[in-house]
């Protein structure tokens, strides 16, 4: 009579949490077919989650089914089974029996495992939707942003194609060109990010393992989460020796090399982030190149690089006067570093550092506002300059295998502003947000940059290549560039910075 009221209890404690798991199963199928139409997608992906969720649920019904009719004791797997599914809750299976606090406690474990159990499908369904859905994604974006060209393949019928999609990553997606370019998907980032509800990053030419680029495929990375508004420069890795960070971007860290760039050109309106960008530069110049020699030209004052003068082998100018001679003694250096690259069988300083281990440290030349040093007309400043802008447009063409490069910001980049030489020899360029079309493309070759958020510090590095990446630039301040460098050793006296000072101190005190 007990055995036989044992067995009763048993098979309903064992038939009730299996009515239970069937029930939920088909209700969170059901409600998966009714929010997303591709059925064979979502049966996919509900297999796979069934399979990691519940196979542990069968093999212990499996279990204690054997138990009960056969009388097994259960083996190993009694010991083993346990560890396996330790975070089932139990108590949903193993209602206490005659006790109202104990069906309580099942149902409410109950509830909270189905609920649990829903939000995780939907997490998985919804990513698996979406990276099968990209190509429609794309496809509809494309024509809701009228990124199609137009055949006529047909006699008097014309046909509008779009980018098809070639092929799906995670993170990147290539499509067929079709008479799409790079640049008119950059001007249509924004709108074709919103479409698709994700954020498109860098766009170019597939790259195919030899390093050339396929001509007619384009590769597109994106992210489910945009770039953070703002990236610490703490956070930021140190750089190996003449390499500095210029930002974050959707793929990682973007390493600049003053080896390997010709020259810099930096652009942006005011309050784009453009002082902070040189800021983070040369805090890092100044940590990876204890020795670099950095000199830079500010006219409005010198209010942005005062502060370094006291930190390292950096001079400020800011005086016509001062420019003229510290520009004079850098293209003096400059003829002495050719002399001694001819004397040997290398192409740079960096090659004669690497094969005769002469260490010449790079000069670079940071000109904060292009349009306050070539457009200055104050009494004999011209005069002063003439000299000044010649060096400037020689060290612009034949520089940088003497290790001495040039950084050139502005807020417009028009011919009137920069000359055309200088400004064709900026290789790698960096442009913050823009109002007018005409500077972006004028400086980038599209205007894309008109299209950048309003986040501070957001921009596109445009390298030698012409590819556009979107990054966010390293945020610090001064007293966090201060507290930086006076941590880093210290360098060793340099002659050559020693003369920069000179010049300039004798210059302020004479005015």
């Amino acid at each position: 009579m007990n055995s036989n009221k044992m067995s009763g209890g048993r098979r309903r404690n064992l038939l009730l949490p299996y009515f239970i798991v069937h029930l939920a199963r088909f209700l969170l199928a059901y409600q998966a077919l009714r929010t997303y139409d591709r059925v064979k997608i979502v049966g996919r992906v509900l297999f796979k989650w069934l399979v990691v969720f519940y196979v542990p649920v069968y093999v212990w019904l499996a279990s204690n089914l054997l138990k009960f009719f056969w009388n097994w004791d259960g083996g190993p797997a009694e010991s083993v089974l346990p560890f396996f599914v330790g975070w089932i809750p139990l108590p949903f299976f193993h209602p206490i029996s005659g006790s109202v606090l104990g069906w309580l406690l099942c149902g409410l474990v109950g509830v909270a495992w189905l609920l649990v159990s829903s939000a995780l499908l939907n997490v998985v369904v919804e990513r698996g939707v979406a990276f099968e859905r990209l190509e429609e994604k794309w496809r509809r974006a494309c024509l809701h942003v009228g990124l199609v060209t137009s055949t006529n393949l047909i006699p008097q019928e014309e046909v509008k194609e779009f980018p098809p999609v070639i092929s799906v990553t995670p993170n990147s997606f290539v499509v067929q060109s079709k008479g799409v370019t790079p640049e008119m998907i950059q001007e249509k980032r924004t709108e074709l990010s919103a479409a698709m509800g994700l954020f498109l990053g860098d766009v170019g030419f597939l790259k195919q393992p030899d390093g050339a680029t396929h001509a007619d495929l384009l590769e597109l990375t994106y992210s489910w989460h945009d770039l953070p508004a703002m990236v610490p420069l703490r956070n930021v890795p140190v750089a190996e020796s003449g390499k500095v960070v210029a930002g974050l971007s959707m793929q990682g860290w973007q390493w600049l090399s003053f080896e390997e760039m010709v020259h810099l050109g930096v652009s942006g309106e005011s309050g784009s982030g453009k002082s902070v960008f040189l800021r983070s530069l040369i805090t890092q110049l100044l940590v990876t190149e204890p020795e670099a020699v950095v000199v830079g030209i500010d006219f409005k004052g010198g209010a942005e690089f005062a502060f370094f003068e006291n930190l390292g082998n950096f001079v400020c100018v800011d005086e016509y006067e001062s420019a003229g001679a510290v520009l004079r003694l850098v293209f003096a250096e400059y003829q002495r570093r050719v002399a001694l690259i001819r004397g040997s069988e290398c192409d740079s300083i960096y090659q004669l550092r690497l094969s005769q281990g002469l260490y010449l440290p790079p000069v670079v030349i940071i000109i904060d506002e292009a349009a306050e040093f070539w457009q200055s007309d104050k009494g004999t400043a011209r005069v002063v300059l003439a000299e000044a802008f010649g060096f400037i447009d020689k060290l612009a063409r034949l520089g940088r295998f003497a290790g001495i490069h040039l950084v050139v910001c502005t807020q417009r980049a028009s011919a009137d502003v920069i000359p055309t030489q200088v400004r064709s020899m900026l290789t790698t360029r960096v442009i913050f947000k823009v109002s007018q079309k005409e500077d972006s493309i004028m400086f980038v070759g599209t205007a894309a940059a008109t299209k950048l958020r309003k986040i501070p510090g957001r921009f596109y590095l445009r390298a030698p290549d012409g590819n556009l990446k979107e990054l966010q630039a390293p945020y610090v301040t001064k007293a966090e560039a201060k507290e930086i460098l006076l941590r880093r050793p210290h360098a060793a006296p340099n002659g050559l910075m020693e003369s920069f000072r000179e010049k300039v101190w004798h210059n302020r005190l004479a005015a």
